[in-house]
C-alpha cells in the first residue's frame, strides 16, 4: 500500500520521502502504520482502512483456531490503527474503498 501511494503521489508531481526521514523537507512523508509510533505530524492521512486490509488478515489468528488469541490479535491491530490516527496534531484523514474496516464506526 505504501509503494502504491508513493507512486500515485509521484505521478501527481508530489515528492515523497520515508516516514522516518529527519529534518526539514518539502515532501510527503510516507510509511506504514507500525512505523508511526512516537512520531507527530501536523496532518496525517491513514489510507486503506478497509475490510481485508485493516486488520491485517495475516496478523490475526482465526477465531476457530483460538478464540482468546484471535481477540488479542484484534486488540493489537486496533491499537496500531489508534496510534496511527493519534499522530495528527491538527488534521486527520482516514480513507478506504469498498467496505470499511471493522474498526471504524458504522
Amino acid at each position: 500500500m505504501v509503494r502504491e501511494a508513493r507512486e500515485a503521489l509521484r505521478v501527481a508531481g508530489i515528492e515523497t520521502v520515508s516516514l522516518n526521514r529527519r529534518g526539514e523537507t518539502k515532501a510527503v512523508r510516507a510509511g506504514t502504520m507500525h512505523a508511526m509510533k512516537g512520531l507527530e505530524f501536523q496532518a496525517v492521512a491513514v489510507i486503506g482502512v478497509e475490510h481485508g486490509l485493516v486488520p491485517e488478515p495475516a496478523a490475526v489468528t482465526p477465531a476457530a483456531e483460538d478464540a482468546a488469541t484471535h481477540a488479542q490479535d484484534l486488540q493489537r491491530e486496533r491499537r496500531v490503527l489508534f496510534v496511527a490516527c493519534t499522530r495528527a496534531r491538527d488534521h486527520l484523514y482516514v480513507s478506504g474503498t469498498g467496505q470499511p474496516s471493522i474498526f471504524l464506526p458504522p
